[in-house]
């Protein structure tokens, strides 16, 4: 919710913005849905003195339209006329759509993205798994397909940059839900990956997005759990704890190593827990 009204108070102009505080203070004024807010600014592009000027209007239109999942922002990021800007525009809404898609399990629109989409390798190893899991039970020649694809795409990031173990551990989690015989070959490639990229903890995992235009600076922080190690280590320690110990250990990092044994102690206690007798209650006579 702070995401989303970030972006919509970046939208608005300021003379929108005094009017509907004005009509607040009245008590009569409805308040505006984005919809609403797309008119003025086709109206202040009509009258845009500059193409500078158009671009930043047809990018607050983008924004709009991939506020409410709309695929038409992709058609306004199209019209912004300088190259670069209209570059970057389109790798901050791509990503916007992507995240929507995913979450309203939109799995055409996801495919759409993963084949058209600014989107840069560790966000198609986000889409490329999510979508997977969507199709995992429609569909699974193809969803196990996107995960191969995921798996390329993970060993493209660099060496060095945890971001490559974190999407390596995504890719593991694709195949926990399609082929799990294979999970354990996907999960020492991920500790492999992570010995080899200083910083890498395990946890926390996310994915940042920054955005410039006209003096403006927006980021975007997307919490990714996939690319932690908690999830996937729980799951395997539920079938074959001693392997999953075995990985956890491989771990260099005391971060990641100690995350992933919690998650294997926390999963064993879970699973004792729930299947622990209930106490035996007295006879009532």
């Amino acid at each position: 919710m702070h995401s989303q009204f970030e972006t919509l108070s970046l939208l608005v102009n300021e003379d929108l913005r005094n009017k509907e505080d004005e009509s607040s203070k009245k008590g009569i004024g409805p308040e505006k849905s984005v919809g609403d807010q797309e008119q003025p600014l086709l109206e202040q592009i009509e009258h845009a003195q500059t193409s500078a000027d158009r671009d930043e209007l047809y990018f607050r239109l983008a924004q709009l339209a991939a506020y409410r999942d709309d695929p038409k922002a992709r058609v306004y990021v199209g019209k912004i006329e300088e190259s670069d800007f209209r570059k970057r525009a389109q790798a901050w809404i791509d990503w916007e759509l992507a995240i929507a898609a995913v979450e309203k399990k939109k799995t055409e629109r996801a495919l759409e993205l993963i084949r058209v989409g600014e989107l840069n390798h560790e966000q198609r190893v986000w889409l490329l798994t999510q979508t997977a899991k969507l199709l995992t039970k429609t569909d699974s020649a193809r969803a196990l397909a996107l995960t191969e694809e995921a798996s390329e795409e993970a060993r493209r990031i660099d060496g060095s940059d945890p971001a490559r173990p974190g999407s390596l551990l995504a890719v593991a989690g694709a195949l926990q839900l399609l082929d799990a015989s294979r999970v354990w070959d996907a999960l020492f490639e991920a500790v492999k990956a992570a010995n080899s990229a200083e910083g890498f903890t395990g946890e926390k995992g996310a994915i940042k997005t920054f955005m410039n235009s006209q003096g403006r600076h927006s980021t975007k922080t997307q919490p990714i759990s996939d690319f932690d190690v908690r999830g996937i280590f729980e799951q395997v320690a539920r079938s074959d704890y001693d392997r999953a110990i075995e990985l956890a250990s491989g771990f260099r990092g005391e971060a990641a190593r100690a995350n992933a044994t919690i998650a294997i102690a926390r999963a064993v206690l879970n699973d004792a827990v729930s299947t622990k007798s209930p106490a035996q209650k007295p006879l009532v006579r």
